[in-house]
């Protein structure tokens, strides 16, 4: 469903590489602040990308930081702001039901792993969808939308495409009451602070 964007390093100058990482960094910061340890497990570029849209990002400050990735070395990471936790609620909604979409698809016993990563997740999901009500019902009624689509074989690729486009376009509305609330740019007020052509869509999470 996501997590598919990554940093195109080949378009990026050592000072966007290191800007794109400390916000990668500090949406796990803020993962691991609001969800525990565990939630920092489902980080991922996509909502990296949208914290650096919806933030402030050139005016906020980096910290180095303790890591449980790196625990030597540890990491500089943007200090906590709305758009990040914002981000981070997000990633946790998305990524449950994304979890529950690969039980739907993969049967009982294929299907296991993800049913234990919901298990996992099912305590950081109850906090988020209690902050997010609106963006976590938006998001089962597009899944349910696309579910029923793949139940009809629809030969239209651009239906199924809509439908998940309109859920990811909830994101910023989203986001809004809180970043006014907390001091935040409005949605794409950082759209400025992206360096051009900064991702590709071949792939891969990590870090």
């Amino acid at each position: 469903m996501f997590g598919y964007v990554r940093p195109s390093d080949g378009h990026l100058t050592a000072e966007d590489k290191q800007r794109f990482q400390a916000a990668y960094c500090g949406l796990c910061r803020s993962l691991g602040r609001r969800y525990g340890l565990a939630a920092r497990m489902i980080l991922n570029y996509d909502l990296a990308f949208l914290a650096m849209l919806l933030s402030r990002e050139p005016e906020c400050p980096t910290a180095h930081c303790r890591c449980p990735a790196h625990p030597i070395r540890g990491c500089d990471a943007l200090e906590p702001q709305p758009a990040f936790d914002t981000a981070a609620d997000l990633s946790v909604i998305l990524t449950w039901w994304q979890l529950t979409d690969g039980v739907a698809d993969h049967g009982f016993f294929r299907g296991l792993p993800y049913r234990a990563a919901l298990l996992a997740l099912g305590w950081a999901y109850r906090k988020a969808r209690a902050r997010r009500p609106g963006f976590d019902e938006r998001t089962r009624a597009h899944l349910e939308e696309l579910a029923r689509l793949e139940g009809e074989r629809c030969p239209s690729m651009d239906r199924a495409a809509d439908t998940f486009a309109a859920l990811l376009a909830g994101a910023p509305g989203a986001a809004r009451p809180a970043l006014c609330e907390g001091g935040g740019a409005p949605p794409g007020a950082g759209a400025a602070a992206v360096p051009p052509g900064p991702l590709d869509l071949s792939g891969g999470r990590g870090r």
